[in-house]
C-alpha cells in the first residue's frame, strides 16, 4: 500500500512519560493494509507482549503503515516482520523501538533508550526477525541444517539443547573447550550443497552484527528467531555458529569465514555476560555496527553495572560523540581505579589519543583475554591518579618513565596462525624471519641466548597460555621454538636457534604458541626492545623514541610519544621482566591528549 492510495493526514506522536508504549497489530490478512493503535502502558500494568528485535536497515527506504487512522512510516525491513506476524483473526500486542519510540524526540529517545533492557525483560518473549527468506526456502533448509547439525553436536558434547540456554559462554565454555570432541564437519553427512549454502546465506544476514541484537539477546531467555515463515531456536543457531568457528580451517574450507558467525558466537561472550566489567563489554560490542556511534555505548546500558560513574554514561542523544566516549574514560577511572580503560585505545580515530574509539573494530589484541582478571601489577598495589581537563580534552596521568624504545619491528596476530597450506608456511616464514633480523640488530651474536628467547616467546604470547591464564615462561619458550621449527627454512632455524635449545625443544607443541586465530584482518602490532636491552610487545605502530610508562593502578604498561610539550597514546605493552613491580618511590605527571 502506498501513501497514494489513501488520503491520510500523517500521525503525531504525544509526550511520552517515564513509561512506554506497546503497538496492537490489528488482524488482517497478506496483502492488506497494516493497521496499528499505540497505547501508553504503566509499568504496574501492562498486557502480555511480545518484543521484536530486528535489524533497522536502509532508513531511507519506507513503507506506510496506519496508525489510529493516520500515516506512519516505518522501514521495509519492519514492514515485512509486521506483515509476518500479524494474525489474522486477532490482535497482537508487540513492542518495536522504531514505532513505541518518537525517534524525533530527543529527550525521549534518551528515556526510553535507558529502559530498553527492561521493556525486553518484561516481554513474554523476544521475536528475532532476520528478514525474508528467498524464493528457494533457504530458510527452511537452513533450519533443517541446523537442527541436524546440533543435535549431533550436543550428542557428542553429552548436553541438551534445553541446557544450551544456561551456559553461559557457549563458544568458550562448551564448544572451544571440548574442540577435540566435535564432529568433524565432513562427518555431519548434510547431503547436498545446498544445506552449506543456506547456512552460509542464513549466517551472513546484517542482522547479527547491529549493536543492539546485544542487549536484546541478553535481556530475554525466550527468544526465536524468524525468517520468512521459518522459526529457528536461537540456542540451535548460535551453538552451530560457536562450532563453524572453532576450528580456523573448517571455516576457510567451507566458506564460513566470510559470514557473520562470529557475531553470534561472540554473544555468548563472557565479556557480554560480566556487568561489572562494561569496558570490556563496549571492546567486544566494538565489532558490531550501529547507525549512531553513540549507541556503541547507550545501547548496552542495560547491561552495564556502573559505579560512581553511572551518570557520566546516561542515555543523551543532546551530547557530541566525542563527550559521550571521553565520559566513558572518565567513568572507568571512577568506578574502577585504574587504568585499565587507557588499554582499549589502540587504533582509536578520535582527535584524542586517551579516547577509545567504541565505533571502530578493535581487532588488537584483547588486554583481558576472554574477560579475565589478570595479576600484572607493574606500579604494583597502587590505585590511579589522573586529573581530565573537559575544556581542553587533556588527561593528567601519575607514573614513571622507566625507558624509551631503541630498535621495533612491526607484526600482526595472524603470524601465529597454524599452517595450512605451503603458502601459508611461505607466509610465516617470511614475516618470522624479518622478526628474527630485527631482534639480531640488538644483540652481540647468534644464535640467541636463552634469555632473550624466553623473552620473546613470553613478550608475544604477552605472558599467557592457550587457557588465557600467566603460564609457564620455559612452555613458552619450547612451544616457540617448536612453532619456529615448523615454519622456517633450515638455514634460517640453525641460525638463531641453539642446537641445545632445539633439542630441548623437541617435545614443544607448536600449534599451541600465541593464540587461536580468526580470520580478522587485524592491525599491526609492534615488537620492541628498549634503550637498556627490555623486550615487550605492544597493541600499536611504535618508533624508535616512544616511551614505556607505567601509571600508578595499571594492569600493563602504556606506550606514550612526546610531541611538543605533551604526549600521545600509542598503545599498551607487555614488558618482559616488568609486569610486577613495586611502588615506584619517584613520579612523575605526564599530560596526554
Amino acid at each position: 500500500m502506498e501513501e497514494s492510495d489513501v488520503s491520510l493526514e500523517h500521525y503525531q506522536y504525544t509526550d511520552l512519560p517515564a513509561n512506554f508504549r506497546v503497538l496492537e497489530l490489528l488482524p488482517g490478512k497478506r496483502g492488506e493494509h497494516i493497521s496499528i493503535l499505540l497505547q501508553t502502558v504503566d509499568w504496574n500494568n501492562y498486557p502480555d507482549f511480545n518484543a521484536i528485535s530486528y535489524a533497522w536497515g536502509d532508513i531511507h527506504k519506507k513503507r506506510p503503515i496506519i496508525c489510529h487512522s493516520k500515516w506512519l512510516y516505518v522501514s521495509e525491513n519492519l514492514y515485512a516482520a509486521l506483515e509476518h506476524l500479524r494474525y489474522e483473526s486477532e490482535s497482537r500486542y508487540l513492542w518495536a523501538d522504531a514505532v513505541c519510540t518518537n525517534q524525533k524526540n530527543i529527550p525521549e529517545r534518551g528515556t526510553q533508550v535507558a529502559q530498553m533492557k527492561r521493556i525486553y525483560e518484561a516481554s513474554k518473549s523476544t521475536i528475532v526477525w532476520i528478514g525474508e527468506d528467498e524464493k528457494q526456502s533457504k530458510a527452511q533448509d537452513a533450519k533443517t541444517a541446523i537442527n541436524k547439525i546440533s543435535d549431533t553436536i550436543c550428542d557428542k558434547l553429552g548436553v541438551s539443547v534445553p541446557e544450551l540456554s544456561k551456559i553461559g559462554d557457549v563458544y568458550n565454555d562448551l564448544v572451544f573447550k571440548n574442540r577435540h570432541k566435535l564432529p568433524l564437519p565432513e562427518t555431519l553427512n548434510l547431503g547436498t550443497e545446498v544445506s552449506l549454502d543456506s547456512l552460509i546465506w542464513l549466517f551472513s544476514k546484517p542482522y547479527f552484527t547491529r549493536v543492539w541484537v546485544v542487549q536484546e539477546i541478553y535481556a530475554q531467555a525466550a527468544r526465536m528467531v524468524h525468517c520468512g515463515e521459518e522459526e529457528i531456536s536461537w540456542d540451535r543457531l548460535q551453538l552451530v555458529a560457536c562450532y563453524f568457528i572453532a576450528d580456523t580451517a573448517w571455516s576457510k574450507q567451507y566458506g564460513f569465514t566470510s559470514t557473520n558467525c562470529w557475531y553470534v558466537a561472540s554473544m555468548s561472550a563472557v565479556g557480554f555476560s560480566h556487568p561489572d566489567n562494561w569496558p570490556q563489554m563496549l571492546y567486544l560490542a566494538s565489532n558490531f555496527a550501529s547507525t549512531d556511534p553513540r549507541d556503541q555505548i547507550f545501547s548496552l546500558r542495560g547491561l552495564m553495572k556502573l559505579g560512581l560513574g553511572a551518570d557520566l554514561l546516561m542515555p543523551d542523544y543532546s551530547k557530541s560523540v566525542l563527550e559521550i566516549y571521553r565520559n566513558s574514560v572518565e567513568a572507568a577511572l571512577t568506578d574502577f581505579q585504574s587504568t585499565d580503560v587507557l588499554n582499549y585505545t589502540p587504533g582509536t580515530r578520535m582527535a584524542v589519543s586517551w579516547v577509545p574509539d567504541w565505533n571502530h573494530a578493535m581487532l588488537f589484541r584483547n588486554p583481558f583475554r576472554f574477560g579475565k582478571p589478570l595479576p600484572w601489577k607493574p606500579a604494583g598495589a597502587t590505585k590511579a591518579v589522573w586529573k581530565v581537563d573537559r575544556g581542553a580534552n587533556f588527561l593528567y596521568l601519575t607514573g614513571k618513565i622507566i625507558d624509551s624504545i631503541k630498535y621495533t619491528e612491526s607484526y600482526k596476530e595472524n603470524y601465529f596462525d597454524n599452517i595450512v597450506s605451503e603458502t601459508d608456511r611461505m607466509f610465516l616464514s617470511r614475516n618470522w624471519t624479518r622478526i628474527l633480523n630485527a631482534i639480531e640488530k640488538s644483540q652481540s651474536h647468534v644464535p640467541f641466548t636463552k634469555e632473550v628467547l624466553t623473552a620473546t616467546a613470553t613478550s608475544f604470547t604477552f605472558g599467557l597460555n592457550e587457557k588465557t591464564d600467566p603460564g609457564d615462561e620455559h612452555i613458552f619458550l619450547v612451544n616457540f621454538i617448536a612453532y619456529l621449527k615448523t615454519i622456517l627454512t633450515e638455514k634460517t632455524f640453525n641460525k638463531y636457534i641453539s642446537t641445545e635449545l632445539a633439542k630441548d625443544a623437541e617435545n614443544g607443541e607448536a600449534h599451541t604458541f600465541g593464540k587461536p586465530v580468526w580470520d580478522f584482518k587485524y592491525p599491526e602490532s609492534t615488537f620492541f626492545i628498549t634503550e637498556t636491552g627490555l623486550v615487550g610487545c605492544s597493541t600499536e605502530i611504535n618508533h624508535a623514541g616512544d616511551v614505556v610508562f607505567v601509571p600508578l593502578g595499571s594492569v600493563y604498561p602504556l606506550i606514550i610519544r612526546p610531541i611538543a610539550g605533551y604526549y600521545c597514546l600509542k598503545g599498551f605493552a607487555y614488558v618482559y621482566g616488568y609486569m610486577y613491580g613495586d611502588p615506584p618511590s619517584e613520579t612523575q605527571v605526564v599530560e596526554i591528549h
